[in-house]
């Protein structure tokens, strides 16, 4: 049986990716709840085999705790989950000038800054999940409110509720998953040559500031035919100037142009192979 660590409590988009991923695989599973993302990452591999966790969103970009966790962490991505996201606004005053307070997951609140705007002199308290909010909502319903999956309620749970205020009708958020084991689900890469729909994600490091490193590494893709779907730098809160770069491919990473691309970037650079994987 896997064990799999997810963003709890019960009823997070993260335990949606999580299922949705279980049944793809057909798994004997039990999922394994935490109260932060970062003690998700943290559980891969010490009690739990998998773990699942938000990496990137369609508007806000990538979630900078995973990406700085994953750059250290020994753990390797063996799957992507991409879920529609969307938010309701609840609250059990029917008149929006009583409320005092919002509870709002730190993600979510970016992804409904246009609807939130209106409430800028209010408190905004920020949680570790659009879970958290609801329960903490459910524990002080006077003069609150708070944003959740609009899934997450039912019709005629609180009085007042406003559907569909994320910034983006089409909001999605992409999940990754976990393992500790870099042989987990390889025996699907190997099967052929060439994988279509792969793609690959690596942390490279400049290690010493130098003019054109960024340049050589995308370079050594360039003259080896890899396309790139992502690139982002990340401090490595070591020195000022000191960063990682993550990059997505397109690809898998024994499709020898891109070996033979990381081949050349490793003569100068530190290069971890985070995974290779497919969206299930």
């Amino acid at each position: 049986m896997q064990t799999i660590a997810t963003l709890g409590p019960s009823g997070t988009y993260t335990e949606q990716a999580t299922i949705q991923f279980i049944h793809g695989q057909a798994l004997q599973h039990e999922i394994q709840y935490f109260s932060s993302l970062l003690k998700v990452i943290d559980a891969v591999g010490k009690g739990c085999q998998l773990g699942v966790v938000p990496i990137e969103n369609f508007s806000e970009g990538f979630v900078s705790p995973v990406l700085d966790a994953l750059a250290q962490a020994q753990l390797h991505i063996v799957a992507e989950i991409l879920l529609p996201i969307q938010f309701s606004f609840v609250s059990n005053e029917a008149d929006f000038d009583a409320i005092k307070q919002i509870y709002v997951q730190f993600v979510a609140k970016n992804q409904c800054s246009k609807f939130l705007s209106q409430f800028e002199h209010l408190g905004m308290v920020q949680t570790q999940s659009n879970m958290a909010s609801l329960q903490q909502l459910q524990n002080n319903l006077k003069n609150s409110a708070a944003i959740v999956p609009s899934n997450a309620v039912m019709t005629k749970e609180f009085s007042s509720k406003v559907t569909d205020v994320g910034d983006y009708p089409n909001n999605q958020t992409r999940f990754v998953v976990l393992s500790a084991d870099k042989h987990f689900h390889v025996n699907e890469l190997t099967t052929k040559a060439n994988r279509d729909g792969y793609k690959t994600s690596l942390v490279i490091s400049s290690g010493n500031d130098s003019p054109g490193a960024l340049s050589q590494i995308l370079n050594s893709f360039a003259e080896h035919s890899v396309n790139l779907l992502s690139i982002i730098s990340r401090p490595t809160c070591e020195s000022f100037g000191d960063y990682w770069f993550f990059i997505d491919l397109e690809g898998a990473i024994n499709n020898v142009n891109i070996s033979d691309a990381i081949s050349k970037i490793e003569q100068d650079h530190q290069v971890k192979v985070l995974g290779s994987y497919t969206c299930v």
